[in-house]
């Protein structure tokens, strides 16, 4: 049989066997997102030979519709064709691709080769959670969401060490790995926690304390508090907390721990004993032996007497002087030096408001007593008549020194007929030297 000029022979029909396999099997898991690694391949082969000859085109798709761009293709070379950008977009368990090559697509009933992989799972990749401790909220969202992940549940708390309105923890941690779209939950600081602070006397009128009472601060706060008694009272102590550093303290501090409320106590002042140390001052001291005050230039308190007004005189030995100071420490007198005074040693104030002095140096003064307010002498010097008895406090003090006749003031002599008055006055006897009455 001739084709034109050719000779034909025909030696029967020639059957062909194709076939298709994946040769590079998916690896069993990935994160979405990333390539598949290794590369899938298939071979096509030809009656059990690699294809080699020409070039053939194989598609490929998985069964759950995952991949990013579907279907994907690849030309064989020698007969093997890999797909080498394969990449998912959603997790999926137990995915599979589906390669397919066309044989003859120009028939009515085209004839193809398909393959399926090894099943294989496709995760979602994972991110570090950002750190967002000590940012704003607005901030830490912003960075959550950047993150790929979602914001969580938001709880408020207090701090004494985060500003309000920035974050002080997040759950997960920072630099934890998680899922895309996990939830990132964050705690907001609302500022430090306060306490109220209420604060009051036991009686308005016995004194004040400051601060203000319904005051606020924040939780450990120090804060200081003042009792003031009124005038003719005294402070007794704090009551109400354990949380006050002196209770005993008129002047001290409260540590703010929860709400506080204390009281300042005051008591009437009953008596103040005063007390002359000729070692130190003239100081006073309430009845419950707590010291009251003690005033300036009461150095050397050698004596102490206490005039019909209240007011403290005080004799000061070693510079031989008197000083006098108003019921609350006020100097009156800063100290009087004049006559009358020679290394004493007591003082005393008698009925008619005469201030006295116990002298131990010899010869006595001859000065005249003195007004107390002016301090100048009296009109009238006192003149020798006869010898009068000391008032009974200073009597015995010198022994047998030898006595003094000297005039007292006419409102210490006593009446005549009381002779038994008329006793001899020591060397050195104590003199009315200053005049207490106002």
């Amino acid at each position: 049989m001739t084709y034109g000029t050719q000779q034909c022979y025909d030696i029967g029909a020639v059957q062909t066997d194709y076939a298709m396999s994946f040769t590079t099997e998916p690896p069993a898991s990935l994160f979405t997102g990333t390539l598949m690694t290794p590369a899938p391949a298939v071979t096509v082969t030809e009656s059990g030979n690699a294809l080699t000859a020409g070039s053939a085109t194989v598609t490929v798709k998985d069964s759950a519709n995952d991949l990013t761009t579907t279907p994907q293709t690849a030309s064989t070379s020698l007969g093997i064709a890999t797909f080498s950008t394969l990449q998912f977009t959603t997790s999926a368990t137990g995915d599979q691709l589906v390669a397919a090559l066309s044989l003859n697509p120009v028939l009515s009933t085209p004839l193809s080769l398909t393959t399926e992989s090894s099943a294989f799972d496709v995760v979602a990749a994972m991110v570090n959670v950002p750190s967002v401790v000590g940012d704003t909220q607005p901030a830490a969202t912003t960075a959550i969401l950047g993150a790929g992940l979602v914001l969580g549940i938001v709880t408020n708390a207090s701090s004494n060490t985060v500003p309000s309105g920035d974050v002080i923890s997040e759950n997960p941690a920072a630099a934890t790995s998680v899922t895309p779209g996990s939830a990132v939950n964050i705690v907001v600081s609302t500022g430090p926690v306060l306490y109220v602070l209420n604060v009051a006397a036991n009686n308005a009128d016995y004194g004040t304390v400051t601060p203000t009472t319904g005051s606020s601060y924040a939780s450990g706060t120090t804060v200081d508090i003042t009792a003031a008694p009124s005038a003719g009272y005294y402070f007794t102590g704090w009551t109400g907390s354990t949380d006050i550093a002196s209770a005993s303290s008129a002047s001290t501090t409260i540590a703010m721990n929860g709400t506080e409320s204390i009281t300042a106590n005051f008591a009437k002042i009953g008596y103040i004993l005063w007390i002359g140390n000729p070692a130190g001052t003239t100081s006073a001291f309430l009845q419950n032996g707590a010291p009251y005050l003690t005033p300036a230039n009461s150095a050397g308190g050698t004596g102490v007497a206490i005039d019909s007004a209240g007011n403290v005189w005080s004799l000061n030995a070693a510079s031989d002087s008197v000083a006098e100071f108003a019921p609350d420490g006020t100097i009156t007198s800063s100290g009087y030096t004049g006559g009358g005074l020679s290394t004493s040693t007591a003082l005393a104030i008698d009925g008619h408001g005469q201030v006295w002095i116990t002298n131990t140096a010899a010869p006595f003064p001859s000065s005249t007593p003195l007004e107390r307010r002016s301090l100048r002498p009296r009109a009238t010097p006192p003149e020798p008549v006869r010898q009068r008895a000391l008032p009974s406090i200073f009597r015995g003090m010198y022994g047998s020194q030898t006595t003094e006749a000297t005039r007292l003031p006419s409102f210490l002599e006593p009446p005549r007929r009381q002779s038994h008055w008329q006793r001899a006055l020591p060397t050195g006897h104590p003199r009315p030297i200053l005049n207490a009455e106002r």
